[in-house]
Formats: structure tokens, C-alpha cells, sequence
């Protein structure tokens, strides 16, 4: 929601953890830490295509595509 504090957490599969995690460009006023941890307060408002990519201590990448 637009204004509101936001924190949520990523999880992966596949590979051997941990993963490090990195994405296209999120929504401003969000960041994602390496760890997959999306926090911030969203400073505005519409709809967007975000991916999602992980790699895991052996190196093998993912995706994962979030759609609103």
C-alpha cells in the first residue's frame, strides 16, 4: 500500500542455500537485500513486472518473475 512500511522475505529452491538474491528494478521507495528481505515504504502508486533472481552457494541462477 502506498505510504505503508513493508517488509516481507523471499525464499528459493533448488541448489544449496544460502541464496543471494538481486532484481530488476522495484517500485520506488523499496530496496532488497542480498539475503531476499524487500523493505522500504513504497513511495508510489501503479502496477509492475518485477524478476526476481537467485543464486545459490553453487552458483546455479533462478528466477522467479512476481506479477501484481
Amino acid at each position: 500500500t502506498l505510504g505503508s512500511s513493508y517488509s516481507t522475505g523471499l525464499s528459493g529452491s533448488g541448489g544449496i542455500g544460502p541464496y543471494t538474491w538481486s532484481s530488476t528494478s522495484l517500485p520506488a521507495g523499496l530496496s532488497l537485500s542480498s539475503s531476499g528481505v524487500i523493505t522500504g515504504t513504497p513511495t508510489s502508486g501503479g502496477t509492475t513486472s518485477i524478476t526476481f533472481m537467485y543464486e545459490g552457494a553453487t552458483n546455479q541462477a533462478q528466477d522467479q518473475i512476481f506479477l501484481p
